[in-house]
C-alpha cells in the first residue's frame, strides 16, 4: 500500500459565488517543494448550510498545479438564501495513488465585489514598482495577493466581503497593502535594507492607519442596499456586564 503524501492547496480569492450566473472556482495545488502537481482526476461538489449536495459530485478540470470547476447558475438560483456557510468540496485523485479531500467555507452572494487597484494605480505612486519583483512574476501576483489579503482580513473582522457595497473604500488599504508587499520584495532583493525598506515599512504603517479609519457602505441586513450608517471594517464586541457603579 502507497502512503499518503502532503499536498499543499493554495488560492489567491475567497470563495465567493454569485446567484444566478455560472461561477468558476478552483485552487493551485503543489507538493511541499512548491513544485505544481498534476491530479489524476477530480471531481467538484457544493453543499448547502445543512450539508445537502447542491450541485454534484461532478467531474472538474485538472492541469498541473491547479484545479478548477463551475458552479452553474441552475444550482444556485436567484432565490437560493445567501449566506456564508456554503461548503465546495473538491476530491482528487492524485499521484501517490490516493484520493484528497479538500474542503472550502463558501459564501453565496448577491453580487461579487471587485477591485479598484490596479497596475497603473501603483506606477503612478512609483514609477518603478515593474522593477521590483521577481523573475516570473509581474505587479499583477502582488495586487492579487494583496486583495486577498484585504478580503480575508475582512473576514477574520467579522464583515463579508460581498456586502461591503462600495469598492472604492477598499482602494486605500489595497494599494498600500500591494505597495507594502512590493518593496518588500524589492528589498529582500537586495539585502532587506534601504530605501526599499524603509518604503515597505512605511506602506506597513499607511496600510494600518487606513484599517482604522475604514468607513465602509455595508449591506449587514442583506437587503440588497446599503445601511444608513457607515460601520468600521471591524465589528464591535463588548465584553461582560454593564459594570459596577458606585457613589
Amino acid at each position: 500500500m502507497s502512503s499518503y503524501a502532503i499536498y499543499t492547496a493554495g488560492h489567491s480569492e475567497l470563495h465567493i459565488v454569485e446567484r444566478g450566473r455560472d461561477n468558476t472556482v478552483g485552487f493551485t495545488i503543489t507538493d511541499m517543494d512548491g513544485d505544481d502537481v498534476t491530479p489524476t482526476s477530480g471531481t467538484l461538489a457544493l453543499y448547502d448550510p445543512a450539508g445537502n449536495a447542491i450541485q454534484g459530485p461532478a467531474s472538474c478540470t485538472v492541469a498541473a498545479g491547479s484545479v478548477h470547476g463551475d458552479v452553474l447558475a441552475a444550482n444556485i438560483p436567484t432565490t437560493l438564501a445567501l449566506g456564508d456557510r456554503y461548503r465546495l468540496r473538491f476530491v482528487l485523485a492524485m499521484p501517490d495513488g490516493h484520493d484528497h479531500t479538500y474542503d472550502f467555507a463558501c459564501h453565496v452572494a448577491r453580487r461579487l465585489l471587485y477591485p479598484v487597484v490596479n497596475e497603473a494605480t501603483l506606477t503612478v505612486r512609483h514609477q518603478e514598482v515593474a522593477d521590483l519583483v521577481a523573475a516570473g512574476e509581474d505587479i499583477s501576483d502582488k495586487i492579487e495577493e494583496a486583495w486577498y489579503g484585504v478580503q480575508a482580513r475582512l473576514v477574520g473582522m467579522g464583515r463579508r466581503p460581498e456586502l461591503v457595497m462600495d469598492g472604492l473604500a477598499l482602494r486605500e488599504v489595497h494599494l498600500f497593502l500591494a505597495l507594502h508587499l512590493l518593496f518588500q520584495d524589492g528589498a529582500a532583493s537586495v539585502g532587506g535594507e534601504g530605501k526599499y525598506a524603509e518604503l515597505a515599512e512605511k506602506y506597513e504603517t499607511r496600510y494600518e492607519d487606513a484599517w482604522a479609519r475604514l468607513p465602509l457602505r455595508y449591506d449587514a441586513d442583506e437587503d440588497g442596499g446599503a445601511d444608513e450608517d457607515k460601520v468600521g471594517a471591524e465589528l464591535s464586541v463588548f465584553m461582560g456586564g454593564p459594570g459596577t457603579w458606585r457613589f
